[in-house]
C-alpha cells in the first residue's frame, strides 16, 4: 500500500520532469519509471517496480480527471 510520503515523491518527481518526460522515447520512459521506483525503494525499503510506479501515477491522473469532471458537473447544476 502506498503511503502519502511515497505518493508525494512519485507525484513531485514526475511533475519536476514533466517537460523532459514528454520528450523521452518509450524505452527511456521505462528507465525513468525504474529510476523513480529505485529512489522510492531506497528511501522507504519497499520493492516497487517501475511498472507499478507508472501504473500508480496513471491511476492517480485518471482518478483526478474523474473527480474533476464530477465536481464540475455538480457546480454547473447548482448554479
Amino acid at each position: 500500500m502506498w503511503t502519502d510520503s511515497q505518493l508525494r515523491i512519485l507525484i513531485n518527481e514526475r511533475k519536476i520532469e514533466n517537460d523532459s518526460f514528454h520528450e523521452l522515447s518509450c524505452n527511456m520512459k521505462s528507465n525513468f519509471w525504474k529510476g523513480l521506483a529505485s529512489k522510492i525503494n531506497m528511501e522507504f525499503g519497499t520493492v516497487y517496480s517501475g511498472r507499478q510506479c507508472k501504473e500508480k501515477f496513471n491511476g492517480l491522473v485518471r482518478a483526478y480527471k474523474v473527480y474533476k469532471n464530477y465536481f464540475t458537473s455538480l457546480t454547473t447544476l447548482v448554479y
